[in-house]
């Protein structure tokens, strides 16, 4: 028996008819009246008993949205359309200019904010255009979606909307990301408009599927679903920074002690290194050896005068800061 959806004006009844929500990423929409306002709601079992029984309606007939609620995880999508004043529709050349910036701007965003690689097979296309109408809409079927409308508009505000997109100004419809949007389905037309939403073919040649280019269809998604980027950290109330455009003040005996030490231990090393180095540079024959023992413990010797003679100099420079304090 083949399936057929019951539509309802209520919502939560229209959804729990076919199937629990909680199941299923997908809430199908229609105009409830010819004068549209209103909508019925169902959700489908699965896409492609969706797809079978709305292969089934007239053209006419298949006016069908997406309702993506606030809380459901979403694909990233646009719209492309003739915006802001443009008055002549984009040339075919055109069009692929306005599409391959529209790409180049989402891998961008996406290396720098996901550490993912985009690519242009990572896309659907769908067109709407006609003889006088030039309209795409654009999915993003792999590689990252997100959880919601929240980690969505994050995304699209600072890459797209605040963004500097020269090549995109007046072809991107920024409308389309608002709260309990209403996305029109493929294979759809806009109430008593005969210009359907056409799969188009992929890079490859191969017709892209339905379930692709459904923006709140999940399962099986070949990616990470995004949440809200967290937030930069403030410093608690009453933190006071600690400037360190200048080296700290010493306060106590007990920093000039420290302070005296550190530099202490510097010299000695320094010396060290100096010594050794100078002894390893001599070039001594194999037969030398016992002129090679000597100048061993000549540097021996040399080191304990070198860190007694350090260690009296620091006790009397501390003496004398005692004496001073």
């Amino acid at each position: 028996m083949s399936w057929c959806p019951e539509w309802h004006s209520k919502l939560k009844k229209g959804v729990s008819f076919d199937t629990p929500f909680k199941d299923k990423s997908c809430i199908v929409a229609k105009d409830a009246s010819l004068f549209g306002g209103s909508k019925a709601y169902c959700a489908p079992p699965d896409m492609e008993t969706f797809v079978t029984w709305v292969n089934t309606l007239p053209a006419a007939e298949k006016c069908f949205y997406e309702l993506l609620l606030e809380d459901i995880p979403r694909k990233l999508y646009f719209d492309l359309e003739v915006v802001g004043g443009q008055k002549t529709n984009p040339t075919e050349a055109e069009t692929e200019v306005i599409i391959t910036a529209l790409v180049r701007r989402v891998t961008l965003a996406a290396k720098v904010w996901y550490d993912i690689e985009v690519t242009r097979d990572d896309f659907a296309l769908l067109s709407a255009c006609s003889e006088t109408k030039w309209s795409y809409h654009m999915v993003l079927k792999s590689k990252f979606a997100f959880d919601g409308h929240a980690s969505m508009f994050e995304f699209v505000d600072k890459w797209f909307r605040q963004g500097e997109n020269p090549e995109l100004h007046g072809f991107l419809d920024l409308a389309v990301w608002g709260k309990n949007q209403c996305w029109r389905m493929p294979d759809s037309s806009k109430y008593g408009q005969d210009r359907p939403l056409r799969i188009q073919p992929n890079l490859d040649g191969q017709l892209g599927w339905y379930g692709d280019c459904v923006v709140s269809w999940f399962p099986d998604f070949p990616g990470e679903v995004m949440s809200l980027r967290p937030k930069k950290s403030k410093p608690p109330a009453g933190a006071v920074s600690v400037p360190l455009s200048r080296p700290p003040i010493f306060s106590s005996v007990r920093h000039y002690s420290l302070a005296a030490a550190l530099a202490a231990s510097w010299f000695i090393n320094l010396v060290l290194w100096s010594t050794v180095g100078r002894i390893e540079s001599y070039r001594i024959p194999p037969e030398s050896e016992e002129v090679h023992h000597d100048l061993l413990i000549v540097h021996s010797t040399a080191v304990v005068i070198l860190e007694m003679w350090t260690k009296i100099s620091v006790f009397f420079c501390l003496m004398f800061m005692v004496d001073v304090n």
